[in-house]
């Protein structure tokens, strides 16, 4: 559990646990029911995906949000892209809109990072999706290496909303979001996930057994990845068999 347990709040449907400090809000929320919540004000074991470390430090927002994933399996694949919407959409509304989607989880604003998400499925049928949000905190000061490489929503709004007011934001807009995967499936989201991504744009997939460049088209109804090689070719890439999607500014 968490360091300095200090409140709940309930929030439309949500029951939202607030902590001082945690490992991960993910861990923390794993073993919670459906319409739950966990936020911290720090993480010590942030994580991102294929457990890549995410320095989350004070002033940020640092939220998992469990909710259930029954029916027709593949109705949710692509659950991870909906909440990275779910999150863009907040950020457009609250004024940043050069901020994009890089697949498959991260929010942009031109080539440094705003936030990531990390969906995980801990149990049947219930998902928990983590996200972080760099809102006043300063990673760089914990890891000199983001310097250049993220961005904080305080940087692009003057003032920006207080992490209670975010809270809100991203709790009702994700579960409007969930309501209508769960109705309509994915393909009611798919045009406006693929007018998010700023493509085409020359990526670089590595794969299990080999690495792929081409131009990123977009996703497909299945969620999966759409690139075009410099033959003309397009393939189509299922999201767990990429195991790294980097963008290049080289050419």
């Amino acid at each position: 559990m968490g360091e300095g347990y200090f409140r709940i709040n309930t929030i439309g449907k949500w029951c939202v646990h607030c902590y001082d400090r945690v490992g991960s809000t993910n861990d923390v929320a794993r073993d919670l029911p459906p319409w739950n919540a966990v936020r911290a004000d720090a993480q010590t074991s942030g994580r991102g995906r294929h457990g890549r470390p995410w320095v989350s430090d004070n002033g940020g927002l640092w939220l998992s949000m469990v909710v259930p994933i029954t029916g027709e399996r593949r109705r949710w694949r692509a659950l991870p892209l909906a909440a990275g919407w779910a999150v863009l959409d907040v950020m457009k509304g609250l004024g940043i809109q050069e901020a994009r989607l890089r697949w498959p989880n991260d929010i942009m604003v031109s080539d440094m990072k705003l936030a990531g998400l990390l969906v995980e499925q801990f149990r049947e049928g219930i998902a928990v999706v983590g996200v972080g949000i760099n809102v006043f905190n300063s990673p760089n000061r914990v890891n000199h290496e983001l310097t250049q490489k993220i961005t904080r929503l305080s940087d692009h709004i003057d003032p920006a909303p207080c992490l209670d007011e975010l809270t809100v934001m991203i709790l009702n807009n994700f579960e409007s979001i969930h309501r209508q995967m769960g109705k309509y499936g994915f393909s009611a989201l798919l045009d406006k996930i693929n007018t998010a991504w700023s493509i085409p744009r020359l990526v670089e997939l590595r794969l299990d057994r080999e690495t792929q460049r081409g131009l990123f088209l977009g996703i497909n109804t299945e969620g999966n990845l759409i690139v075009k090689t410099d033959s003309g070719h397009e393939f189509s890439y299922l999201p767990h068999k990429v195991t790294l999607f980097r963008e290049v500014y080289d050419e």
